[in-house]
C-alpha cells in the first residue's frame, strides 16, 4: 500500500493507493464518527464497510445526476436520517459521484467530512483529490461548487 500525504495544514489528508485500499476505510474515518452516508450509483458494485451505522444513497447515472436537484435530494434525505457534522459521507464511484457527494457534504450542515473511494482512473487522479466539488447547470458544467477537502482518499487498484 502506498500512502501519499496531502499537506494542507489543518486540512491535511492521506491518499492511500493499492490493492484492497478500500478495506482501510475504518482506519481513516474521522475520530468519533457515529454513522456514514454512502453515496454511489446502482451500477457500481463495489462494497465498502465503514464499520459504523450506515445507509446507501444511489444517485443517477451520467452528467444529468450532477445537478442541484440531486444535492437537494441528498441533503433532505440526510436530514431525515439525522446525519450530523460529527458523521461522514463516503463517496464510492467515479467523477460524477465524487463531485456530487463532495459538494453535498460541503454544503450540508456547512460541512460534513467526506472520504472518497474513487472507482475510475480519472476519479482517482482528478475528481477525488484536491477538494474540487461541483454540479452542473443547464448553462454549463461545474458552475456551482465549492472546494471541500476530503478526510481521506482510498484508491483501490483491486
Amino acid at each position: 500500500m502506498i500512502t501519499v500525504p496531502v499537506d494542507l495544514g489543518a486540512r491535511s489528508y492521506n491518499v492511500m493507493v493499492g490493492h484492497g485500499a478500500r478495506h482501510c476505510l475504518t482506519e481513516l474515518l474521522p475520530v468519533g464518527v457515529r454513522r456514514a452516508a454512502i453515496v454511489t450509483q446502482a451500477a457500481i458494485d463495489i462494497p465498502v464497510d465503514p464499520g459504523v451505522d450506515h445507509r446507501v444513497w444511489n444517485i443517477g447515472q451520467g452528467e444529468d445526476a450532477k445537478s442541484v436537484a440531486t444535492i437537494e435530494e441528498l441533503c433532505r434525505e440526510w436530514s431525515r436520517w439525522g446525519l450530523t457534522r460529527a458523521d461522514v459521507v463516503v463517496a464510492v464511484g467515479g467523477g460524477v459521484v465524487t463531485d456530487t457527494a463532495g459538494f453535498a457534504s460541503a454544503v450540508y450542515h456547512r460541512g460534513v467530512p467526506i472520504v472518497h473511494v474513487p472507482t475510475t482512473l480519472l476519479g482517482q487522479v482528478d475528481a477525488a483529490i484536491g477538494g474540487k466539488t461541483g454540479v452542473n447547470l443547464p448553462e454549463g458544467k461545474n458552475l456551482v461548487g465549492a472546494f471541500w477537502q476530503p478526510a481521506a482518499v482510498l484508491c483501490d487498484t483491486e
